[in-house]
This record gives C-alpha cells, structure tokens and sequence, in this order.
C-alpha cells in the first residue's frame, strides 16, 4: 500500500489545478497521485473566460478578444468589454501545461487506471484501482463515487448543459475581431439553443451549437442544425472538420454537500462549480482551488473554505425554472439584458461579484412576468407550458 499526502480521483480541470496549486506553495510538501482512467492527450474541450489583469496561464491562451457579439432572432449587440477581455484556454494546452508543470516538481505520481473505490482507512483516505491501494492524508475527488465506493445520489438535474462543437477550416477567410457569445438564430424548440463562435484565426474557427435542456428533451442530431448555421448565417459553403469536441453535463441548482466523511473532499462539477445558469466553470475552480490552499495551509486541513452564494443560488435556481419552462424565450431576456445594461455591471453580476444595487439594476431591468410565471407554475398555481 502506497502512502501519500494528497490522492487525487480524476485530473481533470479542477484536479490539475488544485495539484499545481499545492506544489506551488512552499509552506505545503508531500507527495500527491493522479489518478484517471483516461490520459490528457487530446483537445477534448475549450474553456473559456472573461477576466481583467493576469492569470498563471497567461502563456497558454490561445486567443483574446475584446470584443463580442450577442446576435438573436431579430436583435444584434456588439458588445466592448471595457475592463475585461475575453479568452479562450484549448484543453489540451492546459493538460500539457500543468502535468509539466507537476512532473518537474518530483513531486507527483500519475497512474492511468480506473477507479474501483474510495474510502476511508485508519486516520487516511484510501483510493482503490483494482487489488491496489493507495493512501493519503487528504483526498480531493472530482469523479462521481462517493468515498464508499458508490456512485453519489443525487436528484435528477433539471437540465444538462450539452454541446458540440466542430473546428472547421472554411472555404473563405473569417473575421477574427469579434467572438460571437451567443447566436439564437437557430430553431429554439424544446429548450434554450444557441451558437458559440470563437474565430482563432481566418481559417480557423470553433463552431459550438450548445443547449440547455430537460433530461427527456436532449438532442440526438447536431449534424443538421451546426451546417445550416454555417452555411445560412456564416455563409460558409464549404469546410474541413479538423477536430471534434463534445460534452452533455448535469446542471444542479441545489447546494452541494462537498465533505465526504473527514479526509474527503469533491472538487470541480462534483462539487457544483459549473454555474447552471452560464455553463462556465474555470474561473470558479481557480478560485474553489486557492481557497482550498488557503485552509491547508491556515488550518491544516481542506475544508474551512466559503460556500455557494445562497442569493446567487437562489437567482440561478429561478432562471434554471424560466429556461425549463420558456427556453423559447431566454433570446428576449439576454437581448435586454445587453440593451439595458452595461457590460461591467453583467459580467460582475454572472461572476456572482455585483453588489446589491448592480444586482437589483439588472432584475429591474428585465422581464418579470417571466420569472413570477416559472415560479408560480412551480409551486403548482399555474398549468405547465
């Protein structure tokens, strides 16, 4: 049995980062172990951000913007992000940063191999990949077991976030000024659908065509509708595919429990770090991720770290029930949203660091009938739609 500080089920996003975190800081040592069935060895997805100032990845983003588009059925807004830029991380830059980054260290062990169990031994968390063993004082688990070795129970989300994405070498140069946010000039039933566009280079570009849908609402064919979008609003006619991306991921409003037991901890989606109402995670785990340091380091063990916003929460449970009900309609709401607002004010406001008045600026700004009509349909006042 291998003895470790710090075992890690699953080195994704929020695995590698937490990893890099802790070798990072001299006042934590010990060894750590990776451990995910599958190797980072493609670009299997695309993050992206808005921030403001520098990051420790500043050296692996791929593109910046500082500019972007919202485009509805019958609205356009050409958006300037004033103190923010928008930028875009390519997955596999990242896995390759960061495991260099930890190998250098001679510090941390990677095994490619499936996780059976995970549990707690004497005074150590046990992680478990067939007849072996390993043990830490602490584990950080951004896999969906739970520490006896059972998948966790949840309730049935409300919505999953799926997407597609294609990047394309098209016939003709594009346009790289602007990255297109989100474009709902796309057939929006059955759900909230929209296409994100992030134009790298004039002939290089990600095609995203991604939704937000019920369980029973999910899409089988992305085929159709990402080449009509191509060709009917980019007014491209022809194209090469030169990489794939692909992901459908459970959106939870509810507050998750994090702790499992006293030496393990959820981190990443497992611990509810993808916003349900954006999809967007990564500056969410950098922060989820230096706070955790933080509480090592001051007091010796994970947890002592801030939990969920119970307003933000709350806001983002209220929109989750508004896009359940009338997804059809989220183009109007993010339209007013853009018109009404400035764009320091939505970015604050989706980071979840807007003060009371920038919050109640933005509610004030759209549509309530939407939101009463979601809730009072929840609580069983009105027929569903």
């Amino acid at each position: 049995m291998e003895k470790y500080e710090y075992l890690f089920a699953g080195n994704g996003l929020s695995g590698l980062t937490l990893a890099y975190d802790i070798i990072s800081n001299p006042l934590l040592s010990g060894r750590l172990l990776m451990v995910d069935r599958r190797q980072k060895n493609r670009n299997d997805r695309t993050w992206g951000f808005w921030h403001h100032g520098t990051t420790v990845f500043n050296d692996i983003v791929y593109r910046k913007w500082k500019d972007l588009i919202f485009a509805g059925p019958r609205s356009f807004h050409h958006i300037h992000l004033q103190d923010f830029s928008y930028q875009v991380i390519r997955g596999i830059d990242l896995y390759n940063f960061l495991a260099l980054k930890l190998k250098a260290s001679g510090r941390v062990d990677f095994l490619n191999a499936p996780i059976t169990a995970i549990r707690e031994g004497k005074d150590c968390a046990v992680l478990c990949s067939g007849e072996n063993e390993y043990t830490g004082k602490w584990l950080f688990n951004s896999t969906n077991m739970n520490f006896q070795g059972h998948e966790q129970k949840h309730k049935k989300p409300p919505l999953y976030l799926q997407f597609n994405g294609w990047t394309i070498k098209p016939d003709k140069p594009v346009n790289t000024d602007c990255l297109t946010f989100m474009d709902f000039r796309t057939p929006q039933k059955r759900g909230v659908r929209f296409f994100y566009m992030v134009p790298y280079k004039p002939d290089r570009l990600l095609i995203e065509y991604t939704a937000f849908l019920a369980p029973k609402k999910l899409y089988k064919d992305h085929k159709s509708p990402m080449e009509r979008y191509i060709k009917d609003v980019m007014g491209i006619e022809s194209f090469e595919i030169l990489e794939e991306e692909r992901g459908c991921l459970p959106l939870f409003t509810s507050i998750k429990k994090r702790r499992q037991g006293s030496r393990v901890l959820c981190i990443g989606n497992a611990a509810g770090h993808l916003k349900a109402t954006t999809g967007y995670s990564f500056k969410r785990i950098q922060e989820d991720s230096l706070n955790i340091v933080r509480s090592l380091v001051e007091y010796k063990h994970p947890f002592r770290i801030p939990g969920p916003s119970r307003f933000y929460s709350f806001v983002d449970r209220v929109m989750v029930l508004v896009m359940t009900r009338f997804g059809h309609t989220i183009h109007r709401i993010f339209d007013l949203l853009f018109k009404k607002n400035s764009v320091n004010r939505i970015l604050n406001f989706l980071d979840e660091t807007a003060s009371l008045p920038e919050c109640l600026e933005i509610m004030q700004s759209l549509p309530a009938h939407y939101f009463y009509r979601a809730i009072f349909s929840e609580m069983g006042f009105m027929g569903k739609k």
